[in-house]
């Protein structure tokens, strides 16, 4: 039986067999966008969403077995709508539920830690110990490339140079960095002359504050927690003690991972927050695409594993019990 990773993203579905070590896409876009990040918001085209999956694939619903990997803040009757529709209308023989930035710790080859998976919308944060996330600690905030990008737009508006979002995701992409030191970035600025953006533009000190909206709000005009207090949120839903283990064990996941300067500003930054402790910060040392996948990849290596075989929710269980055969996927009961 073939166990089939569903990788949910905001922008794209990941798709691939349990032990393939990258994913293939789907764009939501292609789809209509069912799928809004949060919830499933036309069923019609998700199922063929899923139905593309299946077929390029080359599979047959009904001798598979369905990881399906989700974003912390997916409420639990989706959850059981997805249950539902999977081993009644698909058919499959089993499913199990986990969350992304847990996948994320697992790609790691890590059971605990304090996840930051940074995606292009969202910041997905939480704790997680021995392999299980803690419920208290798990928080989801809009702040993500996004943010750089509507930095980029605003400004170049400013100047007379109307970016569309795609622009300013390459602009972003090819151009910015994280900085270190903004004091010092800020006195010594050489402008960059960049083209292929309707005209001729000036990259200048936006080049290093285009993510330094992650660090400081006042740039956008805005009141959203930063990317630091978030953290201090989530590490705050844990006694004390317990901070030094997971401060020296901070994994950053996602998209946006792979920007130029992110982990050591982030571990400046969490330096000065906590003075009196060690902070490691460590992502995927290998390609920027490991980095946008490591959900995928966590996910893909734990569907092959012999010891998760107990985990699975089969399909005789969920149709005697119905939701409460899910409740397995997860720490505590949901019922």
């Amino acid at each position: 039986m073939t166990s089939v990773v569903i990788d949910f993203g905001t922008s794209s579905f990941k798709y691939g067999v349990a032990g393939d070590r990258f994913p293939k896409k789907l764009q939501c876009s292609s789809f209509g966008d069912p799928w809004n990040g949060e919830d499933i918001i036309d069923w019609v085209n998700f199922k063929k969403l899923i139905n593309k999956i299946f077929e390029n694939l080359c599979l047959d619903p009904k001798e598979c077995k369905v990881l399906v990997c989700l974003p912390v803040h997916q409420p639990y009757e989706l959850d059981c709508k997805l249950a539902d529709y999977f081993f009644n209308l698909l058919k499959i023989q089993a499913i199990y539920f986990c969350l992304q930035p847990v996948l994320s710790c697992y790609s790691f080859g890590r059971l605990s830690g304090a996840v930051m998976e940074i995606g292009h919308s969202m910041l997905q944060m939480c704790i997680i110990e021995n392999g299980f996330s803690i419920s208290d600690s798990i928080s989801c905030d809009r702040l993500g490339a996004v943010l750089p990008m509507e930095y980029l737009q605003k400004e170049y508006k400013k100047k007379g140079v109307d970016l569309n979002l795609t622009q300013a995701q390459q602009l972003l992409k090819e151009h910015c960095h994280v900085s270190s030191d903004i004091e010092l970035e800020s006195r010594n600025v050489t402008p960059v002359q960049v083209y292929g953006y309707q005209q001729t533009i000036a990259l200048g000190q936006e080049k290093f504050l285009a993510y330094e909206t992650l660090f400081n709000n006042s740039l956008l005009g805005s009141n959203y927690k930063t990317i630091v207090e978030i953290f201090q949120s989530c590490l705050g839903t844990i006694q004390q003690s317990q901070w030094p283990k997971f401060l020296s064990n901070i994994i950053i996941s996602g998209g946006l991972s792979h920007a130029i300067g992110i982990t050591e500003r982030i571990r400046l930054e969490l330096i000065k927050a906590y003075p009196q402790n060690s902070i490691n910060v460590i992502k995927s040392s290998q390609t920027k695409r490991i980095n946008e996948d490591n959900s995928f990849i966590g996910a893909s290596i734990l569907g092959s594993l012999v010891q998760f075989k107990e985990k699975w929710v089969v399909r005789e269980k969920f149709l005697e019990i119905g939701n409460k055969a899910i409740n397995i996927c997860y720490r505590v009961d949901k019922n």
